[in-house]
C-alpha cells in the first residue's frame, strides 16, 4: 500500500545545483579581474567606434548596402518625409495667403485695380494650388507606388511652380516701370533641399543650381536693370544664394546622417530585443528541461541576485558564494527509473547523430506520458530516465501513476 511504499523509499531528497551553467569554483579571482577588463576594453572600443567612422555619410551608405537595408531605409525616410511635407505645404499656404491679403487690401484701399492685382492673386493661387494637388496624399501616394521616380518630377514639378510663379510677378511688373525683386527664392531653394520628396542628392544640387541660375537671370534682366550699380547688386545677390544652397546641401546630407544612424540605432534596438526575447525562450526551455517547474522560479531569482549583488562585491565573490543547493523532503511518492536495455550495444552499432535523434524521439515521447500520467520528470542519467509522482502535487495515486508511465514505456520503447 501507499504507506509501506512509502515507508520503503524514505523520503525523497531533491539536490539541484544552480544550473550547472555557471561552475561554482571554476573561476578565480584572477579570471574574474580578465573577464572584467575585456569587457571595459570592448567598452572603449565600442565608444572610440561610436565617435568615429560610425557617423561618416560614406561608411552608413556603405552599412546599408552590405546589409540589405536600402529598400526598408526608404520605406522608414517616406513616413518621416510625410511630416516634411505637410510642414511645406502648411508654410507655402500661411506665406501665399498672406502675401495675397497684404497685396490685395492695400490696393484696394488705395481704390488701385490694376492688371498686376489679379495678376498676383492668379499666382498665388497657382502657387497653392499646384503643390497641394500633386502632393496630396490620395493622389501623390499611389502615383508614387506605381512610378518609382514620381518623387523626383514632382520636386521638379513643385518647385518650379513656386519659381514661375514667383519671378511672373517680377517680370510683368518690369514692363509696367516697377523693379519688383522676386520674394520666393530662399523658400525655393530651401524646400528643394529640405522639404520635398526627391531623394537623390546629385538631381537636389542640379535643380538648386538651375533655380539659382533663373533668379541671377531675372535679378540682372529685369529686377535691376536700371540700377547704375546693378554689377555690385547682382554679385551679392550670387553670393547670398551660393550660400543658400551650400546651406541646404550641408543640412541635407547632415538630415540623412542622422536618419541612417537613427535608423540603425533603432533596428539595432528591436533586434536586440527580439534577440533577447530569443535567448530568454532557450533559457527557459532549459531550465524546464533540466529542473521540476517548481523549483526553477527558486533557481532564477537566486541568479538575479547574484547578478544585482556585482554591485557590491566582487565577480569571483559572488561566484563561490553561489552554492545554494535547492534541497526539498517530500513524503508519499513514487520514483520511476526507466533504463534502455542493450544502450551500450546500440550506440556502438549506430551513428552518434542517428544516436541522438533516437534518444531524442524516445525521451521526448517519455515526457508526453509522464504528462499524460500526472509523474514529473527529474533528470536524464544517461539512457535512464529518472521520474517521481506525488510532487509537487500530492496525490494517493503515485505508486499505480509509475506502474502506469512504465507500462507505457515498454510500449513506446517497441515502437521507437
Amino acid at each position: 500500500d501507499d504507506r509501506s511504499l512509502s515507508r520503503t523509499m524514505g523520503s525523497v531528497v531533491l539536490q539541484v545545483g544552480a544550473l550547472e551553467l555557471i561552475t561554482r569554483y571554476s573561476m578565480n579571482s584572477g579570471r574574474a579581474t580578465s573577464l572584467l577588463s575585456s569587457l571595459h576594453e570592448f567598452r572603449t572600443q565600442e565608444m572610440e567606434q561610436v565617435g568615429g567612422t560610425q557617423w561618416n555619410w560614406k561608411y552608413l551608405r556603405d552599412q546599408f548596402n552590405q546589409k540589405n537595408l536600402e529598400g526598408l531605409y526608404r520605406k522608414y525616410d517616406d513616413k518621416l518625409r510625410e511630416t516634411l511635407i505637410f510642414i511645406y505645404l502648411s508654410l507655402l499656404v500661411i506665406f501665399s495667403t498672406t502675401h495675397v491679403v497684404i497685396v490685395v487690401s492695400s490696393t484696394f484701399s488705395e481704390q488701385i485695380q490694376s492688371t498686376s492685382t489679379y495678376l498676383t492673386m492668379g499666382m498665388y493661387i497657382l502657387r497653392i494650388g499646384i503643390p497641394i494637388l500633386t502632393l496630396w496624399k490620395t493622389c501623390y501616394y499611389p502615383m508614387k507606388k506605381k512610378c518609382l521616380w514620381m518623387p523626383i518630377l514632382v520636386t521638379f514639378i513643385v518647385t518650379l511652380d513656386l519659381v514661375l510663379t514667383d519671378i511672373a510677378i517680377s517680370i510683368y511688373s518690369s514692363f509696367e516701370g516697377i523693379s519688383l525683386r522676386p520674394a520666393y527664392s530662399t523658400m525655393a531653394l530651401l524646400s528643394n533641399y529640405i522639404f520635398l520628396p526627391m531623394r537623390n542628392n546629385f538631381l537636389a544640387i542640379i535643380l538648386g543650381i538651375l533655380v539659382s541660375v533663373i533668379y541671377v537671370l531675372i535679378f540682372a534682366f529685369f529686377t535691376y536693370d536700371q540700377d547704375p550699380q546693378i554689377g555690385i547688386v547682382v554679385a551679392s545677390d550670387i553670393i547670398y544664394l551660393i550660400g543658400v544652397n551650400l546651406m541646404g546641401v550641408y543640412f541635407r546630407l547632415m538630415n540623412e546622417i542622422v536618419t541612417r544612424r537613427s535608423f540603425l540605432d533603432r533596428r539595432a534596438c528591436v533586434e536586440s530585443t527580439l534577440r533577447l526575447k530569443f535567448v530568454k525562450d532557450q533559457e527557459e526551455r532549459l531550465m524546464m528541461s533540466i529542473l521540476p517547474e517548481h523549483i526553477v522560479s527558486k533557481v532564477r531569482q537566486d541568479i538575479r541576485n547574484m547578478f544585482i549583488g556585482l554591485k557590491t562585491r566582487s565577480l569571483s565573490q559572488n561566484m563561490r558564494s553561489f552554492n545554494q543547493l535547492y534541497v526539498e523532503e517530500h513524503d508519499n511518492v513514487s520514483i520511476l527509473y526507466a533504463d534502455v536495455v542493450n544502450y551500450t550495444m546500440i550506440s556502438t552499432t549506430l551513428a552518434p547523430m542517428r544516436m541522438v535523434e533516437l534518444l531524442n524521439e524516445l525521451f521526448g515521447r517519455f515526457d508526453e506520458a509522464s504528462e499524460e500520467y500526472d509523474v514529473l520528470r527529474i533528470k536524464f542519467l544517461g539512457d535512464c530516465y529518472y521520474c517521481v509522482s506525488g510532487i509537487p502535487k500530492p496525490t494517493d495515486q503515485h505508486a499505480k501513476n509509475c506502474v502506469d508511465l512504465g507500462l507505457e514505456m515498454i510500449h513506446i520503447i517497441k515502437d521507437v
